[in-house]
């Protein structure tokens, strides 16, 4: 009976100050380490997790670090939808994800590297996401293209990025890069391709805009025109409705925070077979083919 209510109190102490963090905007740090007798994914790598409640239109940033290992970062939403990253703007010592929440929910925050039986200390940052709040239905991704990334089979540098859609839906992907001819592909669940390279002439602007054929993952490449082509650039998804309304709850009201001390689940979590985020390192070529 003690150590029951001993457990209470010690629930009660943790969870007031994070809630009052949460509400005065300041992010919510975890500092932890994956060791060796962690769990670990199906593929073998040790993580932990975390849970944070989110309401719909909220627009959060999770951020990983490590000096210790290549840092992997997975976000689960309630409805079992991943967002993955890896390398954020081409660092192996980082991983960040910044999401416009589409729905309401404890989501699962999921901390693992990218390799099997690294270990080492990380930080993880979870706090509100920029002014793009206000635009619910849309996601923002900044990344790079850089030497040593995995490659088309014709030989240019590659990230991929997946998003769930819906038969239906309208959605917009609007790729630009001030530093090399900017190519996009979008591929349906079933595998037919959409590619743009220079959107209206625009040779730093590629743009894919269509209605979802069917329910399921999406992927996204970001590439180049030529091989060899090497920067930064900007990745903007906007998800609508058939009726071209922007997807999603207004931002604001609630607060939000973490649920401290999660860092056990009842599931393990799985990487996506579609790609991993940012840096991943399938086989894809640029054809109206099914990548491999």
């Amino acid at each position: 009976m003690s150590g029951r209510w001993q457990l209470v109190v010690i629930v009660c102490l943790t969870a007031v100050p994070v809630t009052l963090l949460a509400q005065a905007g300041a992010p919510i740090v975890h500092r932890g380490a994956l060791a060796s007798g962690d769990q670990q994914l199906h593929s073998g790598e040790y993580y932990d997790s975390y849970e944070f409640q989110g309401r719909a239109g909220q627009r959060v940033v999770f951020d990983l670090t490590s000096t210790a290992f290549d840092p992997y970062l997975m976000v689960i939403a309630p409805s079992g939808h991943r967002d993955e990253n890896d390398d954020y703007r081409g660092s192996n010592t980082r991983s960040r994800l910044e999401l416009a929440l589409e729905e309401t929910g404890t989501y699962r925050v999921v901390v693992t590297s990218y390799t099997k039986d690294e270990t080492g200390a990380y930080e993880l940052r979870i706090g509100p996401g920029g002014p793009a709040a206000a635009e619910p239905g849309v996601r923002t991704e900044s990344g790079r293209l850089a030497a040593g990334d995995s490659t088309l089979r014709t030989g240019e540098y590659r990230d991929a990025y997946t998003f769930q859609g819906r038969r239906g839906q309208l959605v917009t992907v609007d790729l630009r890069s001030a530093d090399f001819d900017p190519y996009l592909i979008v591929i349906d669940p079933s595998g037919k391709h959409h590619e743009n390279d220079d959107h209206e002439g625009d040779s730093h602007r590629s743009l894919v805009s269509y209605e979802l054929p069917e329910d399921g993952a999406y992927r996204i490449l970001v590439t180049s025109h030529r091989s060899g082509e090497t920067g930064a650039y900007d990745l903007r998804i906007q998800t609508g409705t058939a009726g071209g309304a922007v997807a999603g709850a207004a931002a604001g009201g609630a607060p939000w925070g973490t649920t401290p001390c999660a860092r056990a689940s009842t599931s393990t979590p799985t990487r996506s077979t579609a790609g991993r985020g940012n840096g991943s390192r399938l086989m894809w070529s640029r054809t109206t083919s099914t990548p491999t």
